[in-house]
């Protein structure tokens, strides 16, 4: 029977990841099955990236609005005669958390929660998601 740990360590290895100064010592009682291993992997990395900041991307927002900022879409503001109202309709692009890689972190994240068992990966976990929403992830 292959433990988690080993298979872990052998996926790192795969991937080109691994490396023996990162080989923590990890008890058999810490993770009985492999779900529960991943699970722990990955709320620890997370965790960690939380703290270091997550990546941001441009995201093209159209809004009407008073005060105008980014690209004025005048073809659109004459097609819905937006200058009647005293409102520009403007494109710019907005620096957020919330882009694709994020999603799929946080989607992997609910998908885990189950196999997130523990006093020590609750607290982690309830630490991580007040990050995460403060992030803007929530």
């Amino acid at each position: 029977m292959i433990l988690p740990r080993n298979l872990y360590h052998m996926l790192l290895y795969a991937w080109g990841y691994f490396r023996s100064s990162d080989v923590k010592s990890v008890g058999e009682d810490d993770s009985p099955d492999l779900p529960t291993l991943l699970a722990k992997v990955l709320v620890d990395r997370t965790h960690r990236l939380l703290r270091q900041g997550l990546d941001r991307g441009y995201l093209e927002i159209r809004e009407d609005t008073r005060t105008p900022r980014g690209r004025l879409c005048l073809g659109e503001m004459v097609k819905r005669q937006t200058r009647l109202r005293g409102v520009a309709v403007c494109d710019f692009d907005e620096l957020t958390p919330d882009n694709a890689w994020n999603q799929v972190l946080k989607a992997a994240l609910l998908a885990v929660k189950p196999w997130a068992r523990g006093l020590a990966s609750a607290r982690l976990w309830l630490e991580m998601a007040a990050r995460a929403a403060a992030a803007g992830l929530a």
